[in-house]
C-alpha cells in the first residue's frame, strides 16, 4: 500500500511540477506571438484602437498616426460596413526566418506569420468574412512581440 501511495504522490508533485515550469515560463517570456494577435483584435473588437495601434510594430507606426488610424478604422469598419463589433479567429502560427514588409522596407528576422479571419454581420451588406495574413516581430528597443501587415 505505501508503495502505491508514493506512486501516486509523486505523479501529483510531477504534474504540478510541470504545471509550474508552464506559469513561469510564461511569465518570464511574456506573452506568445499569438497572444499579442488576439490581443489585437480584442481591442479591435471593442473599438479600442488607441490601444491595438500601440501593439503595431514601430514600421506600422510610420505608416500612420495613431490619430488617423482611429478616425479611419472606425469610418471604415462601423460606419461604412454598419456592424457593433465582429468576431475572429487566429489560425496556427508559422515562423518565417526573415519577412518584408513593403518592398523598401528593413528585412525583419524571426517573424511569425498567422492568418486571422474576421466575420462581420453587417446591417448593410449582410455577412461576410475578410482574411489577411498577420506578422509578428520583435521590436528592436522593447523587445517585445508587435504586428505588422503586408504591403508588398
Amino acid at each position: 500500500m505505501k508503495q502505491g501511495a508514493s506512486k501516486i504522490i509523486f505523479f501529483v508533485l510531477a504534474i504540478v511540477i510541470v504545471l509550474l515550469l508552464f506559469l513561469v515560463g510564461k511569465t518570464l517570456f511574456g506573452p506568445s506571438q499569438s497572444d499579442i494577435v488576439k490581443s489585437f483584435y480584442k481591442y479591435e473588437q471593442k473599438m479600442d484602437f488607441t490601444h491595438s495601434y500601440d501593439l503595431f510594430h514601430p514600421l506600422m507606426q510610420d505608416k500612420f498616426s495613431r490619430e488617423w488610424y482611429f478616425r479611419q478604422r472606425y469610418h471604415v469598419f462601423f460606419e461604412h460596413f454598419e456592424v457593433d463589433t465582429f468576431q475572429f479567429t487566429v489560425g496556427k502560427g508559422k515562423k518565417l526566418s526573415e519577412w518584408q514588409m513593403s518592398e523598401d522596407s528593413l528585412l525583419l528576422e524571426n517573424v511569425y506569420m498567422f492568418t486571422v479571419t474576421k466575420s462581420y454581420n453587417s446591417k448593410r451588406y449582410g455577412n461576410f468574412s475578410l482574411i489577411q495574413d498577420v506578422f509578428v516581430a520583435k521590436d528592436d528597443e522593447t523587445g517585445k512581440w508587435k504586428v505588422l501587415w503586408s504591403y508588398k
